[in-house]
């Protein structure tokens, strides 16, 4: 197996808003990989060489 390096984007955004003085943060550790869960997962759907990788999201809410 090759090594690789991923960046994790949710640790990068956390501590940059921590810097910033935000208080009330909440982090979701969710591995989107694996098929027992109930997310699509762009790397999976490359791993497995599916035809349709599918749609991505992201959603910020402040309030």
């Amino acid at each position: 197996m090759k090594n690789k390096t991923y960046f994790g984007l949710n640790n990068y955004i956390y501590s940059q808003l921590k810097k910033l003085g935000v208080k009330n943060l909440e982090k979701i550790n969710k591995d989107t990989f694996e098929p027992k869960n109930n997310f699509f997962s762009a790397r999976r759907s490359i791993h497995n060489k599916e035809n349709d990788y599918g749609r991505n999201i992201s959603v910020i809410m402040i309030n």
